[in-house]
């Protein structure tokens, strides 16, 4: 199978927007939903790549050590051949990493920091190398709604944490609304509205489950969902976080 990996580099123009907050949410989420997938893209190729360039040395190597003149040749001599080869093609294979796969990647999270540090969590190096994104967006077409059971402040962040019975799906990185209940029951179930739209918004940065255990997505369980974007909003027990369709907002 032919192996296709070249060196590419995010446009001045979108590095310029990120880092002068010119970018809505929406257009953050897309372009790191398609830096994502080429990532992954790539990755794939380099660890083909890898693997063939592995293969082909291994038979080099039987080759030239089944050989005639292989023989007739000092063994230390073509120990330090092939030691020399295989470093040799290490050093390419870092220098094509981080040239073809990270690079991208790499330049998105620098303007990222410098233009909206509060979104690192969300679609920073780490998450877009992961390939994380397609599943979180994905997940934004699920239902959810959380009463909140407990409220925690966080030391030195605008981070808060809220408890409570998740009802639904929800994954890291997803929006979601914040207000009060119009009816008793929490669920949704297209009658019990949650009242009124356009109620404030919060990104999920963080998931423990009932354990006490990091989570990327937690289901029809009690969990504690580290949220953000809630800094000059009140929360208090008793609100609800829910989703009903995808969250998306300008910042």
């Amino acid at each position: 199978m032919f192996v296709k990996l070249r060196t590419e580099n995010l446009s001045k123009e979108y590095i310029k927007k990120l880092q002068q907050r010119s970018l809505s949410r929406q257009a953050v989420d897309s372009l790191a939903a398609e830096i994502s997938k080429k990532c992954v893209l790539h990755k794939r190729a380099f660890r083909r790549a890898m693997i063939i360039t592995a293969a082909a040395t291994a038979l080099l190597m039987l080759l030239t050590a089944l050989s005639p003149k292989a023989l007739d040749a000092s063994p230390a001599a073509i120990t330090v051949s092939f030691v020399l080869l295989v470093i040799l093609e290490a050093f390419i294979f870092i220098f094509v990493y981080f040239a073809a796969v990270t690079k991208i990647p790499r330049q998105f999270d620098r303007a990222l920091k410098a233009g909206y540090p509060e979104l690192v969590e969300i679609y920073g190096y780490e998450v877009i190398m992961s390939g994380e994104l397609s599943e979180i967006r994905k997940s934004r077409q699920l239902p959810f709604s959380m009463m909140i059971e407990e409220i925690f402040e966080l030391k030195d962040s605008n981070n808060v944490v809220v408890c409570g019975f998740v009802h639904g799906f929800i994954a890291r990185g997803n929006s979601v609304f914040i207000g009060e209940i119009a009816q008793e029951n929490p669920l949704f179930n297209g009658e019990n509205a949650l009242a009124p739209k356009g109620q404030p918004t919060a990104i999920v940065s963080a998931i423990e489950n009932n354990g006490g255990k990091p989570s990327k997505q937690a289901a029809e369980c009690f969990a504690a969902l580290e949220i953000h974007g809630v800094k000059d909003f009140t929360l208090r027990k008793g609100m609800y976080l829910y989703r009903d369709t995808p969250a998306y907002f300008t910042i």
